[in-house]
């Protein structure tokens, strides 16, 4: 049963499985902390935050000395409570040791980093690389650092790194991909995409996804008929997606964002509008992940930026983020932490 704590590719017929699975054990022994565990893991990914919440802390009751338990708490809170965040990762970190550690201290590293507090981030990513030796996480983890700060350059150099140590790595060419489109290199964007798509006989969810980003690059290039038919493709595909109230099987506020671009870019203005006013209702704190995006980075939004209306969503959406960020910075006072 251990294994479905790991659980983010199963369809929803086998979700079902690992529920009543996890209810069985627990009819043997009612205190098995793996089991509600486990749970936990099946109400995150079935966007039941509050039960899950519910699930880990019985579990920390249980074993108190599990790290997965904080790291999987972590995870929850990631973009919902910034503190309970880092509470949770840093009790996790406290009880690991050596290259154990160093998968808990990448990702305390990335919710530094994504609430504002890059040198604290840079920091614990460093202590990573020392624990873990070179690591693909460690650059991809790096790269993001340097994106979110506008350094695409340094992002893709990272990245390239991450290679050296995986050639083979699709997560890699996907950043790739997606970072030299940002800074206008797009027969180089094109290439990785290209190379992220290699292999993949039939196109799953992460791929439909990301075919704006190609279509992007094509059109730049002037192969504009074909960049339609992917940013049809993903339209079709994630409009679907998102009208599935509760779909289990994704991250929603995410799709918002990726079809408002594409609508902006093909200058349909207010299905961009309305679509980015829904992934700011829905997950106001991944503001530090996008704010640079949509002032500037993102090339998809260029035909709506300058818009009145775009200009006071961002500006709302920024306002959000940064209550989020006075609360992690009085967190870290009162801990001592800065």
């Amino acid at each position: 049963m251990e294994k479905y704590l790991y659980f983010g590719n199963l369809q929803p017929a086998n979700l079902d499985s690992v529920l009543i699975l996890a209810d069985k054990a627990l009819s043997l022994e009612n205190k098995l902390a793996l089991a509600h565990s486990i749970k936990g893991r099946y109400y995150v990914v079935t966007a039941n935050d509050e039960q899950a919440s519910k699930e880990f802390e019985i579990a920390s009751e249980f074993n108190p000395n599990d790290y997965q338990i904080y790291y999987n708490q972590g995870n929850l809170y990631f973009f919902v409570d910034n503190v309970k965040s880092l509470e949770n990762y840093h009790k996790a970190a406290s009880l690991l040791s050596g290259k154990d550690l160093a998968e808990v201290l990448i990702q305390l590293s990335l919710a530094y980093m994504v609430y504002g507090f890059e040198n604290k981030g840079s920091h614990y990513a460093r202590e990573a690389l020392r624990l873990g030796g070179d690591s693909i996480t460690f650059y991809i983890y790096m790269a993001t650092s340097e994106s979110l700060q506008g350094n695409l350059v340094s992002a893709i150099a990272y990245l390239d790194e991450a290679h050296s140590v995986n050639p083979g790595d699709r997560t890699t060419y996907h950043l790739k991909g997606l970072y030299h489109g940002f800074n206008g290199n797009y027969k180089e964007s094109i290439s990785c995409f290209e190379k992220f798509f290699e292999g993949v006989e039939v196109l799953g969810h992460y791929e439909i996804i990301q075919l704006h980003r190609l279509g992007f690059a094509y059109w730049q290039i002037g192969q504009k008929e074909k960049a339609k038919q992917y940013f049809d493709q993903m339209i079709t595909y994630v409009d679907g997606i998102v009208k599935q109230v509760g779909n289990p099987m994704v991250y929603v506020p995410l799709h918002y964002y990726d079809l408002s671009g594409t609508f902006a870019f093909l200058g349909m203005k207010k299905e961009a509008l309305e679509h980015l006013r829904q992934f700011i209702n829905i997950s106001p704190q991944h503001m530090r992940f996008f704010e640079g995006w949509l002032n500037e980075l993102d090339p998809m939004f260029v035909n709506i930026r300058e818009d009145p209306e775009f200009q006071g969503l961002v500006n709302e959406y920024s306002t959000l983020y940064q209550a989020e960020h006075e609360m992690v910075r009085q967190w870290l006072e009162e801990n001592d932490m800065l």
